[in-house]
């Protein structure tokens, strides 16, 4: 079975709050993303919450991030 490395999922505005301040706790590097209310990354994963209220992981670090 392929290692999971991306995900994607839909947030409501109290959740994404709550992550953006994990994020910001948890050392990510916080960037500007074009249609993204916010974006961080950090060692092997990029989450990027958008405008939608779709919240994207990638990399080789997703599955533990999740």
């Amino acid at each position: 079975m392929k290692p999971l490395t991306s995900y994607t999922c839909k947030l409501n505005d109290a959740q994404a709050a709550t992550l953006r301040l994990w994020l910001e706790d948890h050392a990510f590097a916080m960037r500007a993303v074009p249609y993204a209310r916010f974006a961080g990354e950090k060692d092997k994963v990029n989450v990027v919450f958008y405008e939608s209220g779709k919240l994207v992981l990638q990399g080789k670090g997703t599955a533990e991030f999740v």
